[in-house]
């Protein structure tokens, strides 16, 4: 099984941040926004954690020293939606604008949908 990412409420239900699930572990992994963000990785499951982080990023979080979270369980979800739907269609290039608000409103793309 694969490792995905999850919204994980923490300090008494009014933050959420974006954390792996270790699926092998049993375990949380990682949280987006942990490690500062480079260029591109040539690696595949080094690209999906680069790039779920610069989608994190560029819809500004809040920013602490344990990485990004979200005031709403709804927003960090939305972020998380978008990084799903980036890791199916495996682009480098960012959302059109229309798509990130439909994105983040619930719409669910068609199957095979590229950005």
């Amino acid at each position: 099984m694969k490792d995905k990412l999850i919204v994980v409420e923490s300090d008494h239900g009014y933050k959420y941040r974006i954390q792996w699930y270790l699926v092998e572990e049993d375990d949380i992994g990682a949280t987006l926004g942990e490690e500062p963000i480079s260029k591109s990785p040539s690696k595949s499951e080094d690209w999906e954690n680069w790039k779920a982080n610069t989608i994190a990023a560029s819809r500004h979080p809040e920013k602490v020293l344990e990485g990004f979270y979200w005031n709403s369980r709804s927003d960090a979800t939305a972020i998380l939606r978008e990084i799903n739907l980036a890791f199916k269609v495996k682009e480098d290039k960012p959302f059109p604008e229309w798509a990130q608000q439909a994105l983040k409103a619930g719409w669910k793309p068609p199957k095979g949908w590229k950005g």
